[in-house]
C-alpha cells in the first residue's frame, strides 16, 4: 500500500482521475464543484460522475453529470467504466471527477477486483488522485484510513482535505484539526506522500446554493431563473476564496494534481 509521490510523478498529468472519498457533510460536493469550475474557467475539460446515489448533490449542480442507473454495485461499475473509457479516449487536458458516497466505497472495491486501476491509469496516461475529506472528528480520519487500506487508488496521489466550514464558529481551525493531525495514522499518511490542505470557509456558500448555481457561474455574475445573483462584494469574496484555494494547494505542493 503506497501513496508515494514518486509514483504519481511518473504519470503524465494532462489527464486526471480525481475521486472524492469521505463521510457526508464534510464539504465534498463544494470541493469538487470548485475543482470543476477551476478547470473549466481555464478552458480544460471535465467529466463528472455523481456516484453518491443516496445524496446526489453534485448532479443537482451539473445536470450533465453521469449518475449510476441505480444503487446496485453493477450500476456503479457500468457508470465508472464508461467514465474511464471516455477519459482514456479524449486528448488532454481532461479530468474526471468522481463523487463517492453512500456505500459506494464497497462498490469501488468490487470494481478493482477486476481492474488494476493504477496500471490502467499508467497505461492510459492518467494521474489518479484520491481526495479524502476530513473533519475535526477522529471518526472522520478512521473512515478515511479504512478506505485507504482497501488500496482503491494504489500508487496515485493523495490529498487530505480539511474544511474550515465544519469547524464550530469561533474556534480556531488549526486548533480544531490539531487532534487529527497528531494521530499516528495521519503522520504515516504524510510520510507516504499525502499532501494536507486546509480549505477556507466560504461565507457566501449558502447564497450560492440558494441560487442553484455552480461556484464559477456565481463568480462571473450569472443569475438564477428569478434573476437573483451575487452582489459585487459577494463575488469578490468568492473570488478571494478561489484565490486562497489555489494558494493553499500551491503551498502544499499539490497544485499539479488538480484538474
Amino acid at each position: 500500500m503506497s501513496d508515494a509521490p514518486s509514483t504519481a510523478r511518473r504519470v503524465p498529468t494532462g489527464k486526471k482521475l480525481l475521486v472524492r472519498f469521505g463521510r457526508g457533510r464534510l464539504g465534498g460536493t463544494t470541493y469538487l464543484d470548485a475543482l470543476a469550475q477551476r478547470a473549466r474557467l481555464a478552458g480544460r475539460e471535465v467529466i463528472l460522475l455523481d456516484a453518491d446515489v443516496r445524496n446526489p448533490s453534485l448532479s443537482r449542480l451539473y445536470p450533465e453529470a453521469r449518475v449510476p442507473a441505480g444503487a446496485a454495485p453493477g450500476d456503479f461499475r457500468a457508470a465508472m467504466l464508461a467514465v474511464l473509457d471516455e477519459l482514456a479516449g479524449r486528448p488532454g487536458p481532461v479530468s474526471a471527477l468522481v463523487d463517492i458516497g453512500g456505500g459506494q466505497d464497497r462498490a469501488m472495491i468490487e470494481l478493482l477486483r477486476d481492474l488494476s486501476l493504477s496500471e490502467f491509469c499508467h497505461d492510459a496516461g492518467v494521474l489518479p488522485v484520491g481526495a479524502y475529506m476530513l473533519g475535526p472528528d477522529l471518526d472522520d480520519l478512521a473512515h478515511a484510513v479504512s478506505v485507504r487500506e482497501a488500496q482503491l487508488l494504489e500508487g496515485g496521489a493523495t490529498l487530505l482535505v480539511m474544511n474550515e466550514a465544519i469547524v464550530a464558529r469561533g474556534q480556531d481551525p488549526e486548533a480544531a484539526f490539531a487532534p487529527v493531525r497528531s494521530q499516528p495514522a495521519f503522520a504515516a499518511w504524510l510520510a507516504a506522500g499525502a499532501r494536507p490542505v486546509l480549505v477556507r470557509n466560504l461565507t457566501v456558500l449558502d447564497k450560492v446554493r440558494a441560487l442553484g448555481l455552480p461556484l464559477g457561474e456565481a463568480l462571473v455574475g450569472h443569475a438564477d431563473e428569478g434573476g437573483g445573483s451575487l452582489g459585487f462584494t459577494e463575488r469578490w469574496m468568492l473570488k478571494d476564496w478561489f484565490r486562497k484555494l489555489e494558494e493553499r494547494h500551491a503551498a502544499a505542493d499539490a497544485l499539479e494534481w488538480l484538474p
